[in-house]
């Protein structure tokens, strides 16, 4: 086979694979991502909370609300919604996802333990905080969710090694 046979077979080859998809090009989550699933994790846990120990806790009604009223959860769903269209789930899986959080909040409530008193101590907290530090109680209070892939750090791009020139002055020998 010639070279141009063997650059053409190639070229036809790469032609023929399927192209990726933007949800493929990048799987990973931006830090705005992590962030607004970390709120939405945490608004499912609150309103599990509320329902599961609202007779025992009848304050925390109140206080889903007052949590709710104060974080920024229009502009959470805005983000949802954007990461859920770019992976190419669509902008409707917002309530699929949801869901899932609730479910998964309910699973945790039945395996942990007085799960109304860490409840009680989480809404407390929460209602000391000011609109813009319930994003970082939520990044610390839940973790990485677990359907998150943060996108790793851009590396620093590498400086060119430029040789500096040898400023200082020569030395003179005394006696030459």
């Amino acid at each position: 086979m010639s070279r141009s046979t063997v650059a053409a077979t190639l070229l036809l080859a790469a032609l023929a694979l399927p192209a990726a998809t933007p949800a493929q090009a990048k799987a990973c989550n931006s830090p705005t991502e992590v962030s607004a699933m970390q709120l939405r994790q945490l608004q499912a846990e609150l309103m599990v909370a509320t329902l599961k120990c609202g007779e025992t806790h009848p304050e925390f009604r109140g206080k889903y609300g007052a949590f709710v009223g104060k974080a920024p959860m229009k502009e959470n769903a805005n983000a949802l919604r954007a990461m859920f269209s770019r992976q190419g789930k669509g902008a409707n899986y917002m309530d699929r996802y949801s869901t899932q959080l609730a479910n998964d909040a309910q699973l945790k409530s039945s395996q942990t333990y007085d799960y109304c008193g860490v409840h009680a101590a989480r809404f407390d907290e929460l209602s000391d905080l000011r609109p813009h530090e319930i994003q970082g109680f939520a990044a610390r209070s839940v973790g990485v969710p677990d359907d998150a892939e943060p996108c790793p750090a851009p590396k620093p791009a590498a400086k060119e090694k430029v040789a500096a020139k040898d400023k200082t002055p020569a030395k003179v020998k005394k006696g030459s």
